[in-house]
Formats: structure tokens, C-alpha cells, sequence
């Protein structure tokens, strides 16, 4: 008798000690059922998971090395939440690794919205933080008081390791919701204020329920802006069917639209993401827009140069009263990442792989067969000083208009190879070599050195070691000006296309480029010629 009332009492207290009943739904989160690997540290997205109860969950974790959860704070992405609702929330339990280790906590938070991703939890569509677990705490349940359709779970600070997450839902038994999703129509991914004014519609909504609409369904719009997001003269705003984008204004937009569910159907969503540009009509207002690197506008202003901001560029003139028209502008030169683009007023980096523009090609945004026209689409940023707009191949609407067109560079004088020549095609006289260091080289113009950047890696010996940059020497220089911010200090440099060596007598008697071997030339009209017993090919007449 009193071993029966020993187990009575036992089983007693266990249902005391536990917040589920009967009818309650329990979901008991671990590694492996949550498609995490266990083999490694990287972290990873994972979605549409579920367990006992009708909620869905998704997040970003880690294993580890181990086969836990693992969670953690930095980069606003890490954590656990529910896409679709459990029922009303009870109580989370927390069950730690015992690799984890100090002042480690899990926030819970509570929200009747649903949550989109773990990201959520680090910005206002947080919800309520309804309670914490701290490691070591004497009681490891957090029983959830109010009324919460979706949870989020999320580290307070650093790694936190958990063998299992336990979380109980309110069973009010009955027949299931039926799920739903939402389907948009057409949207647009890309936006610029002024040149596409400053709104545009908001997709077209439906709800549906398997292969059935859900008639009467509401729809409620949110938006969030980007951790890029760089605020105009207002925020943007929904309304009217409309997002409303203020000039000046440009990140990203996520626009989310929402159905709250009722009785007999769950709760769901669907988000996009616009890109929002800051718009630039020519070169010259993007030159304009970059300030002295090194001056007091950069010193406050670096840090937000070199992370950058969505730019377009779109080369057109907008006349007063008229249409706009598209301009063409000129490659000067293009080689792996880098090709720069000039028109009437400055020259513009552009950088990104496969662009499939050559020097010579003259480029438009006119589409032709009234389709309007296309920009390019980039990040506008500093790189080492350097101005650049960063971009990829299928961001890029230009087309060539005409190849071959003639490039010839700008002879500028030492004190004019400063920011106001960066990214342009310019030429150096009669400047001699001093030595190279890798692929820092160093020449002189009378007593003043400068720097020369060997950026697309010319040939300055032959295959025998034997150089063809001498020191002491003389040579014409042509290359790209660039500027180069390093340790609060500016280097005017200039990156080395070719070199052509001038002898006492004038005679432009070697020339090298970056994509042919030395050529040898005299300058002026091709001809072959014996020079000093050296066999010359298209050799040119001295003009001068």
C-alpha cells in the first residue's frame, strides 16, 4: 500500500512540476529536427519546421561542432520563431548544453503578429519580451502570461548552446484552422525617387486556402526599412494602395502584407523587398557628390563613404519643359573589374566582373523601339579613397552604341594628378623611373617623386629578369589617376596602363600596355626599320 502511494504521489508532483495538460500541444525543438547538420559552425536560415502542434517555425542557428542549438546575438540574425501560430502561447523551456558557459540568457518574446524570420527579433516587429532563462536559473520554465499567438526566442548576449527547447501551446481541441498563403502580383524590385517620382502601387493581394480563395480576407500593409536605409526630407509611407518614397531617400524597403486569420483559418503573410536608389542623371553630378578625401567633409563622412548607398545612373538630359533624352557616354578603358565610363564632364569607375564593355565602346541607357530608358544599378562607395560605383553584370541597362571609337588621354603635369583627374585617362611626359617595390613603382618629374601603381600587372622585365623600366630612365606615362586614403593620408597615384620610353634625342623608342607584348615604335607613320641593328616592327617617323 504505501508503495502505491509512493508512485500516486510521484506521478503527482511530476504533473504539478509541468505546465502541459492534456489538451495542451507540446513542441520539443532539437538539432536535428531542425535540419541543422551538426557538423559545423556555420550558421544557416531554416523554415517551414514543425513539430505536435499547428505552429510553424523557422530561424537562423548553428550546431556547432556538437549536436545542440546553438544561438547567438551579433549580426541580427540569430534566434527561433513562429511563422504560424501554436495556438495561445503557455510556457518555454529552456534545457542548456553544458558547453555553455558565464552570464548566458534567452529572451522570449511574445507577439500576435507573425513573424517573418529571426531577424524580427532584433528591431521593432520584436514583439513583447515576455520573460528570460538565465543559465543556472532555479527554475528553467518561463510560464507566459497574456494572450500570444507567436513566440521568439533569441540570445540576450554572445553563444548560448541548448539540447532541447520546449514549448507549450493552449490545446482547445476542436478541428485544426485550414493554413493560408498569400500571392502577390506584380511588383517592382527597383525604385528611383524623381526619376520614377515618389510613389508606386503596391501589389495586387489574394489570399488562398489551398486551391481556394478566401473570400473577405483583409490584408494589412507594413513596411520596414533596411539597416541601409539613409532617410530623405520624411519616412516612406503606405497609403492609398501606394508606397510613398520622399526624395533623397534610398536602402532598402520590406513591404509585408498580412492576414491576421480568424476561427477557421490560420494567420499568414508575404514580404518583398524594394530597392530603393539614389538617382544620378550624369557623371558629373556623381563627381559633385563625392567630397575632398582627406578634407573636413571626409573626415565626418568616411565612415559612411566606405560602407556606401544604392545609387543609379542614367545619362540623360532633362531639359526645362521638354523629354528627357539619353546621352551616350565613352569607355576609356576596361580591364578585368575595372572599366571607366566618361562623358562630357568626369569619368566614373565602374566595378564588376563580365560588364562586356571594351575601350572605345561608346554606351547609351536608350533601349530603343520606345521601351525608354535603362540605368545602372550599384552601390556608390570608397574604396581606399577611390570613388567607385560597384556593380553587377545583370544590374547594368547600358548597350553599346558604336565600338572603336578613338580614346586619347588627358596630358596633365604632376601638380594636376590629384582628385580632381581620379578615374580619368591621363598622360605623363618625360617622367623618370626610380624603382619598384612589387607593384608600387616610383618615378620622378625634375626633383618631385610620385607614385605609380602597377594595377594590371604590366610587364617591367623580359622573361630573363632583364628590366624594361631602367632606373634613370625617361618614359611618357599613360594611366588612370586614382587617389589612395590610407593611415589619414592621401597618396595621389597614378594606375600604369602603358610606358614608352623617350631617348636623348626625343625618340619614343619602346611602348608597353597591358595587353599586348613591347611594341617598338619611332612615333608618327607605320613603316619597318633597322634602328641601331635592332629589326623594328611598325615602326613610326619622328614628328618631332
Amino acid at each position: 500500500m504505501n508503495k502505491i502511494l509512493r508512485l500516486f504521489f510521484v506521478a503527482f508532483m511530476a504533473l504539478v512540476g509541468s505546465t502541459a495538460f492534456a489538451d495542451d500541444q507540446v513542441d520539443e525543438l532539437v538539432w536535428d529536427a531542425m535540419g541543422l547538420d551538426g557538423t559545423s559552425n556555420n550558421y544557416v536560415d531554416f523554415s517551414g519546421i514543425k513539430f505536435t502542434s499547428s505552429a510553424v517555425y523557422a530561424g537562423n542557428a548553428s550546431t556547432g561542432t556538437g549536436k545542440y542549438i546553438q544561438l547567438r546575438s551579433k549580426n541580427n540574425n540569430s534566434g527561433v520563431v513562429t511563422t504560424s501560430s501554436g495556438g495561445k502561447l503557455k510556457s518555454v523551456t529552456i534545457a542548456y548544453n553544458e558547453a555553455t558557459t558565464g552570464d548566458r540568457t534567452v529572451d522570449i518574446y511574445g507577439s500576435n503578429t507573425p513573424y517573418q524570420s529571426a531577424a524580427d527579433l532584433y528591431g521593432d516587429a520584436a514583439g513583447e519580451k515576455v520573460g528570460s532563462i538565465a543559465l543556472g536559473a532555479a527554475n528553467m520554465t518561463l510560464n507566459v502570461e497574456g494572450e500570444y499567438a507567436y513566440v521568439g526566442l533569441r540570445s540576450n548576449s554572445g553563444a548560448v548552446f541548448i539540447d532541447k527547447i520546449t514549448i507549450v501551446w493552449d490545446g482547445e481541441g476542436g478541428e485544426p484552422k485550414a493554413t493560408t498563403a498569400i500571392e502577390l502580383g506584380d511588383y517592382l524590385t527597383r525604385f528611383t525617387p524623381g526619376k520614377d517620382g515618389d510613389e508606386t502601387n503596391l501589389p495586387n493581394v489574394i489570399v488562398t486556402s489551398g486551391d481556394a480563395i478566401v473570400e473577405g480576407a483583409e490584408v494589412k500593409w507594413t513596411l520596414k526599412m533596411g539597416n541601409n536605409w539613409i532617410m530623405g526630407e520624411e519616412e516612406p509611407s503606405i497609403g492609398g494602395g501606394k508606397i510613398y518614397i520622399p526624395n533623397h531617400s534610398c536602402g532598402d524597403l520590406t513591404l509585408t502584407a498580412s492576414y491576421a486569420g480568424d476561427d477557421k483559418y490560420e494567420a499568414s503573410s508575404k514580404s518583398y523587398t524594394l530597392k530603393v536608389y539614389k538617382g544620378f542623371m550624369n557623371i558629373q553630378s556623381i563627381v559633385e557628390e563625392f567630397p575632398v578625401v582627406g578634407g573636413d567633409t571626409w573626415a565626418a563622412k568616411e565612415t559612411e563613404w566606405n560602407k556606401g548607398y544604392q545609387a543609379s545612373y542614367w545619362q540623360v538630359d532633362m531639359p526645362e519643359g521638354g523629354e528627357p533624352k539619353s546621352k551616350e557616354a565613352l569607355v576609356t578603358y576596361a580591364n578585368g573589374s575595372y572599366t571607366y565610363v566618361k562623358d562630357d564632364y568626369g569619368t566614373v569607375l565602374l566595378y564588376g566582373n563580365g560588364l562586356g564593355f571594351k575601350k572605345g565602346d561608346m554606351i547609351s541607357g536608350d533601349l530603343g523601339n520606345g521601351q525608354g530608358f535603362g540605368g545602372i544599378y550599384g552601390t556608390l562607395k570608397a574604396y581606399n579613397g577611390l570613388l567607385e560605383l560597384v556593380v553587377n553584370k545583370e544590374d547594368v541597362e547600358f548597350t553599346v552604341k558604336s565600338g572603336d571609337n578613338p580614346v586619347e588621354p588627358k596630358t596633365i603635369t604632376l601638380d594636376e594628378l590629384n582628385q580632381s583627374n581620379m578615374n580619368e585617362f591621363v598622360r605623363i611626359e618625360d617622367a623618370e623611373f626610380v624603382e619598384a617595390n612589387n607593384k608600387n613603382l616610383t618615378f620622378k618629374v625634375g626633383d618631385e617623386t610620385f607614385a605609380v601603381f602597377n594595377q594590371w600587372n604590366l610587364k617591367i622585365a623580359d622573361e630573363e629578369g632583364n628590366p624594361i623600366l631602367v632606373p634613370g630612365t625617361k618614359y611618357d606615362l599613360e594611366g588612370m589617376g586614382s587617389v589612395y586614403w590610407r593611415n589619414q593620408t592621401v597618396t595621389n597615384q597614378l594606375y600604369l596602363i602603358s610606358f614608352e620610353k623617350v631617348d636623348e634625342t626625343g625618340i619614343k623608342s619602346v611602348k608597353v600596355n597591358g595587353n599586348d607584348n613591347p611594341v617598338y615604335n619611332l612615333g608618327g607613320q607605320p613603316v619597318t626599320r633597322t634602328y641601331r641593328g635592332v629589326v623594328i616592327q611598325n615602326a613610326r617617323k619622328v614628328l618631332r
